[in-house]
């Protein structure tokens, strides 16, 4: 009777000690399948024509901060050489978002200029992709968590500090980006209106 009560109580004590090893293997094992997600994805070439992605704006800015020619976090652009027609309005009518309202004036345009697979760019944000990518992470760096408004995994929205607004756009390349800027002080919309490539 003694024996078989002392081999119960081996038996029990064998069975709750495995148990916890199960259960640290599984939680080792989730622990480091989920650690990616948590961390930036994006850290190499995005292929033509594809987007990139965050979830946050730690995310948002590993896109920018990693981007360089020949590693491009955002995609390439698909011409040798593009334009991009930036449309420029006034804003009559304040709507929750730039990239949702309903009257405008178009005040005049202005072309953004790249060139393939070189740091050539002409833009207000600067005359190489290296600068307008520093100048965006700069936005970026200022700009709080709580400012970022996603639309979807491509399409961001932040307010920086003094206002104004720019979109983000993880499906167009580096020197269109941003695509959308809303001036506080201006009442004025900058968007990103044709990109014509040769």
């Amino acid at each position: 009777m003694k024996v078989t009560k002392l081999l119960m109580i081996t038996l029990l004590i064998a069975g709750v000690s495995s148990c916890g090893k199960d259960n640290e293997k599984k939680s080792t094992v989730a622990t480091a399948t989920t650690a990616p997600v948590i961390s930036n994805p994006v850290t190499s070439n995005v292929g033509e024509g594809a987007c990139a992605s965050a979830q946050n704006l730690d995310q948002l800015k590993a896109i920018f901060n990693n981007w360089s020619v020949g590693n491009y976090t955002l995609p390439n652009q698909k011409y040798p050489y593009e334009e991009y027609t930036m449309n420029e309005f006034e804003l009559k009518e304040k709507e929750a978002s730039i990239f949702e309202y309903t009257s405008l004036d178009f005040k005049g345009s202005f072309k953004r200029k790249t060139t393939k697979d070189s740091n050539t760019a002409e833009s207000e944000f600067g005359t190489s992709k290296t600068e307008i990518r520093n100048n965006i992470v700069a936005i970026l760096n200022r700009v709080s968590p709580f400012s970022l408004r996603s639309y979807s995994s491509s399409l961001h929205e932040v307010v920086d500090t003094n206002g104004d607004v720019y979109g983000i756009n993880l499906c167009a390349p580096m020197a269109a980006n941003p695509v959308t800027i809303f001036d506080e002080s201006s009442n004025t919309i900058v968007k990103l209106g044709t990109i014509q490539g040769q």
